[in-house]
């Protein structure tokens, strides 16, 4: 006789998964289209707006990065925008790099034990940050934001006429399009300027040139860097780049080098080492002239120089801030993203290490947020920066630093990442070999600033270094992400908490040592944890479980159904379709639901976010028939009127829908659970309907024999020391060591 034994059923879980967390609207959301920008801007008021209660969203399709499964940060857009009235405690969680974030206490965070809510960190935590932010180019933005840098200092002239050169022989008069009052006409009009003329009080004209071609835009970011450079030698406001010069020995190679290189190439000559050493007063600020001539030689070419020429007078009449090169960068090229780093760490090949502490670089400045950014721009390039403060001659200052190994050598291959012509290159060659074998040997023995993991390609840990809680009361801020549930704010990885998390996390705290296993890509609640979790429940609906508990699945919306296939149906027994019960059934749930019939998959329906009906009084984890009891009469209204508009939607595709505790007969009626991801209300009777479901109808199909082991195969995956690794669920037999497996 062939022995037989139950399995645990395969829960899939699919619809609206995500549940919203709450940020502070002064936090800044990393944009794909470059822009860096506070999260209550995100917020358009002028759009269709839907309320309910202290609740208002709007579908609005941002452009955001998230971080996938596969552990990658790639763009994605947003389906809604959401804010929440709030007066309460929030979690201010400050990192080791010098990011800060503030959040709900329930919001998670992704560290190296998992994720963990914001009110259960601690100082041993380490959490995830994004190590690279893919970027190309926004010329549109750049060109606009130029635009908007020249209007400002136009509309400062009053006595000069200026004209506005838009085609061959086509002229505009400055004032006379500022008078059309037009604000939209006159952006237009600007956005095609080819030229500027400015006459001058004295007599004649100033023509200003305005960039267009790439390699204008290269030109003019390379004269910018040079203009913030001599702002630099009369004036602390940009910051100083700390540094130790190189010996003597050092800097007269430097210059031979460059000598021999450079003195027959174009015309060029340089003047000899002691006169410049004098002039210079050390060999430091020798070996940093010189740098900077063969910095502006490379950038430039003989052949820029005319182009050269014909920007510097833009860049005069600007006058731009650091923060004007800034702005200008976050839409920019990313080759052209060098100039500014280049102003920001001029002496990154200058600086020697010291023996008390590793070799770093850094920049400091009064303007925390002129530095935040500078540190963002650096991950499109894979560099890691951290920010810290410090007190000196009685004001804060901000630093930024880059230390380690692998994040000094990007930064370096980075800013000095040339493109020459095959003479230069042959002239150059000598140098860059010489330089780069210095900052090798600089950096040899500085560590990494971060933990980086196997698993995911663009995001590294950092430690948590304080947590502290802010009273705060006014509008909270989120963002719904389709499939990831994930976005990146103030640098760090913010998550949704899905259903399925709140179900794991309630079942880790229920559990014994040993009693819940969690493996990648699935976990399995064992059946007394789930009775503890159930157990408020049975005093009003007695039960006992038969089978061994739940596996769930963790793959996200409907791509788990392609690898769970079999032979006349899934491999899933169970799903959830998770519904909001304030949208009520959306796009994505006929998706879902036309899934689970293709499959025929039973489920049942999670009314998920009751929490956020107006009114609503929260009890954490506890059952739904016990919370409802607690709730005013007028609230069990509301939430009656939601529960049956899902229930006429449901009609409506073929579906005899009801709530969960007036339901019959659970084979002709579909059953609804009100829940709350957020506090966990609900979840009992979901994993006790989920049971008893199973083990009523489907014990037939659970059960498996002890033979030969047939499954599925989630992922197949390489792991350092093991090689190549399955994810697999095996729904019938045994799989044993030694067995030969066939896929």
């Amino acid at each position: 006789m062939v022995k037989k034994y139950v399995r645990q059923p395969i829960v899939v879980v699919l619809g609206h998964v995500d549940h919203g967390k709450c940020l502070h609207p002064d936090e800044t959301v990393f944009l794909s289209d470059g822009r860096f920008i506070k999260i209550s801007e995100l917020f358009d008021e002028s759009l269709t707006l839907i309320k309910e209660g202290n609740y208002e969203w709007i579908a609005e399709h941002i452009p955001i990065y998230t971080l996938t499964k596969e552990g990658r940060v790639e763009p994605k857009k947003t389906s809604y925008v959401w804010r929440v009235k709030y007066d309460g405690e929030l979690i201010k969680v400050t990192l080791s790099d010098g990011s800060v974030v503030r959040v709900t206490p329930e919001h998670p965070f992704l560290t190296l034990k998992g994720w963990k809510r914001a009110d259960k960190l601690s100082k041993d935590d380490y959490v995830a940050i994004p190590s690279y932010i893919p970027f190309n180019q926004n010329i549109r933005k750049l060109r606009e934001t130029l635009i908007k840098l020249i209007l400002r200092k136009l509309m400062k002239l009053k006595n000069n006429e200026v004209m506005l050169k838009l085609g061959h022989n086509k002229y505009v008069r400055f004032k006379d399009l500022i008078n059309t009052g037009d604000e939209g006409k006159i952006l237009n009009t600007l956005y095609g300027v080819r030229e500027i003329v400015i006459s001058k009080e004295k007599g004649g004209k100033e023509v200003i040139k305005v960039p267009i071609t790439i390699e204008e835009w290269r030109i003019f970011f390379q004269a910018l860097c040079d203009y913030m450079k001599s702002k630099q030698k009369k004036s602390e406001r940009i910051g100083r780049a700390s540094s130790r010069g190189l010996d003597k020995q050092e800097s007269k190679y430097m210059f031979t080098l460059l000598s021999d290189n450079l003195n027959d190439i174009e015309g060029v000559e340089l003047p000899d080492f002691k006169d410049l050493a004098h002039y210079f007063g050390g060999t430091h600020q020798l070996f940093k002239a010189l740098a900077e001539t063969m910095q502006a030689l490379i950038s430039y070419g003989m052949r820029s120089l005319l182009l050269l020429h014909n920007t510097l007078p833009l860049v005069k009449f600007l006058n731009p801030s650091l923060s004007d090169f800034i702005e200008l960068s976050q839409y920019a090229p990313l080759n052209l993203l060098k100039y500014l780093l280049r102003t920001c760490f001029p002496s990154l090949i200058f600086k020697k290490p010291s023996e008390e502490k590793p070799f770093e670089v850094s920049i400091t400045l009064p303007e925390r947020r002129e530095l935040m950014l500078i540190k963002w721009l650096l991950l499109r390039i894979g560099v890691v920066a951290e920010y810290a403060e410090i007190s000196a001659e009685g004001r804060v200052l901000g630093v930024l630093k880059v230390r380690g190994k692998e994040n000094l050598l990007r930064l370096y291959r980075f800013l000095y990442s040339i493109e020459l012509n095959a003479k230069m290159r042959r002239k150059m060659k000598a140098l860059t070999v010489y330089i780069q074998k210095l900052i090798e040997e600089k950096v040899r023995e500085s560590r990494e600033p971060y933990v980086k993991v196997d698993w995911a390609e663009d995001i590294v840990f950092v430690k948590v270094k304080d947590i502290s809680r802010v009273r705060y009361s006014g509008y909270l801020y989120d963002l719904s992400v389709d499939d990831t549930q994930n976005f990146i704010v103030n640098g760090v990885i913010v998550h949704n908490t899905t259903l399925l998390d709140k179900i794991r996390g309630t079942a880790v705290v229920k559990k014994e040592a040993g009693e819940m296993t969690q493996h990648v890509g699935a976990s399995v609640i064992p059946a007394d944890v789930i009775e503890k979790i159930a157990q408020p429940l049975k005093k009003i609906i007695p039960f006992q479980l038969k089978i061994p508990g739940l596996l769930f699945i963790d793959t996200p919306g409907h791509e788990i159904f392609s690898n769970l296939r079999r032979r006349g149906g899934s491999v899933a027994d169970f799903a959830i379709l998770v519904i909001d019960v304030i949208e009520g059934v959306q796009r994505q749930t006929i998706e879902s639901i036309e899934i689970l019939r293709e499959r025929r998959v039973p489920f049942v329906v999670a009314a998920n976010k009751i929490d956020r009906i107006y009114g609503w009084r929260s009890n954490p984890d506890t059952p739904f028939l016990i919370t409802m009891r607690r709730q005013d009469p007028s609230v069990l209204a509301r939430l009656d009127e939601y529960i049956y508009r899902i229930v006429a939607d449901l009609a409506k595709l073929g579906f005899n829908a009801d709530r969960f505790d007036k339901v019959r007969d659970f084979t002709r009626t579909l059953a609804i659970v009100p829940v709350s991801a957020k506090t966990g209300e609900g979840i009992p009777e979901l994993l006790a309907i989920l049971a008893g479901l199973t083990q009523k109808y489907l014990i037939g199909r659970l059960e498996v024999t002890v033979g030969p082991a047939k499954g599925v195969v989630l992922e197949v995956k390489e792991i350092t020391g093991l090689g190549t690794c399955m994810d697999v669920i095996i729904y019938d037999g045994v799989l044993k060591k030694g067995d030969l497996i066939v896929v």
